[in-house]
This record gives C-alpha cells, structure tokens and sequence, in this order.
C-alpha cells in the first residue's frame, strides 16, 4: 500500500539502498533505463514488513540448502525485489558460530546455507544424530526503516540430520521397488509422478512438530 503519514523515504538513503552514487541520483538513474510516461515513485521500492525465514527444517548433512528471508512489499513495491532485496549489502545472514551450518553464499533475501559432515559410521543404518541450530536474517538497507521487524532479528529452527554414510546406495529406491502411496496403492518407484503423495512414516528422534519439508524424492531414469 502506500506509504502513510509519518512515513520518511529519503532519496538519498535510497541511493544507498540501491548501491547507486549518492550524489547526481533521480529516481530514473535508479530504476534503470527509464521510459519517457514511466511513472516512478520512491513508494516502489518500499516494503510493508520483513516476514519469516522459509526453507527446509530439517537439512541433511554434507549438502547445501537455500533459504529465504520474505517480504510484503504490498501493491507499490514492484521494484523493491530486483533493486534492493537482491542485494547483500542490505541482509546479514548468521548461524551460530561453530556450528554444523555455515552461510555459503548471501544473495540477499536469498541465502544458501552449507551442512557439514557430521558422523561417518561405514555400518550405521539407522538415524544417528539430530542437532539444532538458528538460522538468522537481519533486514538492513537504511531506506525502509518504516517496515515492521526492520533491523529485526528473524530466526528459524533448523536441525542438521546426521545420513547413512556408507549404507545408502542400499538404502536408495531402484525403479522397480515397490512404494505405496497414501491412498495405500502400491506402484512402482520408476512410475511416480511429480506430484504423487507417498505414505510416510514418523522417524523416532524428529519429534511430531516437522512441517513436512524433510523428505525430498528425486527420480532418476537413467
């Protein structure tokens, strides 16, 4: 929505936002190859809110995991994303220091967070370790210090899940294992669609609390 009484947006602190030179700006400079009609408001590249993290909540060991930092930028934020939610230099992305996870790349609002190797048991078939952490994003771009949870911690739980090491080429699907969907028909692993849903099973150890984001299949043809 539009920015309301009280509201401050400054152009210079805008400039900065945007990574532009802060002398010599106009709103054209920043948007980038501006039009002759095109109508272009410092209301564009404001948000609402910094929201929550999403992601995976559970991340397995040795493998990397995206997660994003959402924002309501309402119907006047159209240039907020490619302008300035892309950029580094207005997120800061941590993890607890020493920790299992580590921040690989900071894209912004995006962040790919590394899970290093946790056991390494040749003979373990069976979940061994669970540890949790706090993955943390801070919005700071100097420009939309009006936002609700700017400057704002925003945390999310996320727990590093020790694999199978040596055992899991037997414990992975070929194409004619036999897999039972949730209706409880049984097909053929090599005939699952995108979108089919499987029966699932709890594993001690991950609590009741999971948002169902842990199990991902992935299907291989060749």
């Amino acid at each position: 929505m539009p920015r309301i009484s009280g509201d401050t947006l400054s152009l210079y602190n805008l400039a900065g936002a945007t990574g532009n030179s802060l002398t010599n700006i106009s709103l054209g400079t920043i948007k980038g190859s501006p039009a002759a009609g095109n109508n272009i408001s410092m209301s564009n590249f404001s948000i609402d809110s910094v929201d929550s993290i999403s992601g995976f909540t559970y991340a397995v060991e040795n493998t990397n995991e995206n997660y994003t930092l959402g924002f309501t930028t309402g119907s006047f934020g159209i240039l907020f994303d490619s302008k300035i939610g892309n950029r580094s230099q207005n997120v800061t992305w941590s993890v607890p220091v020493g920790s299992r996870l580590s921040v690989n790349t900071n894209n912004g609002r995006i962040a790919t967070i590394a899970v290093s190797s946790m056991t390494n048991n040749p003979t373990q078939t069976v979940l061994q370790s669970i540890v949790t952490h706090t993955v943390r994003a801070v919005f700071n771009d100097g420009f939309n210090d009006h936002a609700t949870n700017y400057n704002t911690n925003r945390d999310r739980t996320v727990y590093s899940v020790d694999s199978y090491d040596g055992n899991s080429a037997a414990l992975c699907l070929t194409i004619d294992s036999p897999v039972t969907l949730a209706d409880g028909t049984i097909v053929e692993a090599g005939d699952l669609n995108e979108g089919d849903i499987l029966k699932g099973y709890s594993i001690e150890g991950l609590g009741q609390n999971s948002d169902g984001t842990f199990f991902r299949l992935v299907i291989n043809h060749s």
